[in-house]
């Protein structure tokens, strides 16, 4: 089973908690959120849509995203934040050497993005950043149409 964790608890979190459980080898099993009551919202909306015949989410939640990294050992984390408060947060995660999707954009200032880009590439894990769009026909048709 593949431990999926969260850092923030906003919609795009509900959105890939939802998502993850059409994936029967995946649970998500913790959530770092300053606001609890959020956490658990979050988790009862992803609950709502979520694959039919699949177990409900009950992942743990922890106040301190540090804590969680450290007790509920994830095999990959999803890091959904505001932009402005990426940056020591993403190297932590970094340094923590697991599998990582960054939700879009990664920051504000592009010296962060960069040092972080250099932390990923030093350190060799596997990542991403949430532009799962891009590649919707919604997307695509309309970027023809400025191509040209």
């Amino acid at each position: 089973m593949i431990r999926a964790a969260f850092i923030g608890a906003g919609a795009r979190s509900v959105s890939h908690m939802r998502a993850l459980t059409y994936l029967p080898d995946v649970q998500v099993a913790a959530v770092a959120e300053l606001d609890e009551t959020r956490a658990q919202a979050a988790q009862a909306r992803a609950n709502e849509r979520r694959a039919p015949g699949s177990d409900p989410i009950q992942a743990q939640v922890y106040r301190d995203y540090r804590q969680m990294l450290e007790a509920a050992t994830p095999d990959v984390v999803y890091l959904c934040l505001p932009p402005y408060v990426h940056g020591q947060i993403d190297h932590d995660v970094v340094d923590y050497g697991r599998p990582v999707l960054f939700e879009k954009p990664l920051g504000l200032d592009m010296g962060m993005v960069n040092e972080v880009a250099d932390h990923i590439r030093a350190r060799g894990i596997v990542n991403a950043v949430g532009y799962q769009k891009r590649y919707s026909s919604a997307v695509q048709a309309p970027r023809k149409l400025l191509a040209g």
